[in-house]
This record gives C-alpha cells, sequence and structure tokens, in this order.
C-alpha cells in the first residue's frame, strides 16, 4: 500500500461496493488493511470481521483471521511501548 494514495484507494473501494461481482469480503479486507496502515487497528479489526461474516472461501477467512491477529499484535505492541 502507498500511504499517500490512501484517499483515492479508499474512493475506489467505495466505488466497487456498487459493482455487481464484486466479493464484498475482498472490499472490507482491502478497507481494514487501509485502516491498518493508517494506525487505526479497532477499526481494521472490525472491518476484517465484516469481510469474514461476508466471504464463503475457507482460504480468504483464513488469511483475514491472520490480519486481525497481526492488527491485534500491533496494538498491544504500540500500546505498552
Amino acid at each position: 500500500f502507498d500511504a499517500r494514495r490512501l484517499d483515492e484507494h479508499e474512493s475506489l473501494l467505495e466505488a466497487a461496493m456498487q459493482v455487481a461481482g464484486v466479493p464484498p469480503s475482498f472490499i472490507f479486507n482491502d478497507f481494514g488493511r487501509n485502516r491498518e496502515v493508517q494506525g487505526r487497528y479497532k477499526e481494521a479489526i472490525k472491518l476484517y470481521k465484516l469481510g469474514i461474516q461476508n466471504s464463503l472461501d475457507s482460504h480468504e477467512i483464513s488469511v483475514i483471521r491472520d490480519n486481525i491477529q497481526r492488527c491485534k499484535q500491533k496494538r498491544w505492541k504500540f500500546l505498552f511501548s
């Protein structure tokens, strides 16, 4: 992710929500990644969970769970450093 282009990426994701055939799980996962890059870990975790709720693919769910774990680790690391 290019941190300087997060607003542009966010706009594209919002537009993608209106496109038929784009899996919502993919969109929520990317929204979560944007929040994670911004250091907004709680919001990222909520969006990742929405991604899991909208996914039917076991591998994708596993990847999103890993994203959640990474955010939790970062929250603890930055909370106590």
